[in-house]
């Protein structure tokens, strides 16, 4: 489903689902903000500590459970992820979410949530840029955020994006377009907010970690047929996945092009999706069309 474009002066409620956001970084991001035009709302909750939490689950739900509740929030921008948000994605109140549709925005750890907001209301949750990259002013991301946030085309900022994007197999995808880590993908199998690929242009990207690790992820998603009857694949940048003991004799460009060189469907790799200099906004389970043809790659998204 598609959310109401936001206006001037528009809410945007601030929380912290997962770990918390240094005072300094909240308020530069908050500011950046502002400066484009909407209110950042933020929960007292961003100040709370529980070791690397940003307070206990009850706290961090029920800041969730406030914006959402909120007719005056537009919008749920988290301030970072990191680790927390699989604690309280299946105590997430679905009743509330499906009565009061509003962008939840963010990416990483807080694919948890995304993955419970899709599929225990069919609302499409946004992929994309959190308040920490506000604080660093993405060079298209964020402004991408803003404009689609305010129901805009974004035919330069998404051009951008797609610029490094590489052509693994090429061809057309169509259909909803859903993913996020990878990490976080592979342990939602067996949850409620399990994914379902079947049809789907699934997108992956992961950071930090050894190679080993996210062959062992991939060999999960493959086991347990979150590969198969995909209608297109797209892999996020590298960051940080290290040879730890030399694992493999290739890089993690040569582990994905042997896994998916023969896909029977078109693979898109090196995209800006992940945890690099930028990042595109995707809707989670949104209609999406991919277009791979040698170097060139296109994507056409419906909000």
């Amino acid at each position: 489903m598609s959310f109401a474009p936001l206006a001037d002066g528009d809410r945007i409620a601030i929380v912290s689902p997962a770990d918390w956001l240094e005072p300094d970084l909240l308020e530069a991001g908050c500011a950046a903000l502002r400066q484009a035009g909407f209110e950042p709302a933020v929960d007292p909750q961003n100040e709370l500590r529980w070791g690397r939490l940003a307070g206990l689950d009850d706290e961090r739900l029920a800041a969730l459970h406030r914006a959402y509740g909120d007719p005056s929030i537009k919008a749920i921008l988290c301030a970072r992820g990191g680790y927390g948000s699989g604690r309280i994605a299946d105590r997430l109140d679905l009743d509330l979410i499906r009565s009061n549709p509003k962008p939840l925005i963010g990416y990483s750890d807080l694919t948890a949530l995304l993955l419970a907001v899709h599929a225990g209301t069919g609302q499409n949750p946004w992929h994309g840029p959190i308040l920490r990259d506000f604080a660093r002013v993405l060079p298209h991301g964020c402004d991408q955020l803003i404009k689609r946030l305010r129901g805009l085309p974004d035919p330069d900022g998404m051009a951008g994006l797609l610029a490094q994007a590489t052509v693994l197999r090429p061809g057309t995808a169509r259909g909803p377009i859903v993913g996020g880590n990878l990490s976080l993908l592979s342990v939602s199998i067996g949850t409620r907010r399990d994914i379902d690929t079947d049809g789907k242009i699934l997108f992956i990207e992961d950071v930090d970690e050894a190679m080993y690790s996210v062959d062992r992820m991939l060999t999960h998603l493959d086991q347990s047929g979150k590969l198969r009857g995909l209608a297109g694949l797209i892999v996020g940048e590298p960051v940080a996945i290290s040879q730890e003991g030399e694992d493999f004799p290739f890089d993690f460009a040569g582990l994905i092009e042997r896994r998916f060189a023969d896909a029977p469907y078109p693979v898109v790799t090196n995209f800006l999706c992940a945890h690099g200099a930028d990042r595109m906004v995707l809707p989670m389970g949104g209609q999406a069309e991919l277009s791979a043809d040698a170097d060139d790659v296109r994507l056409s998204l419906a909000f």
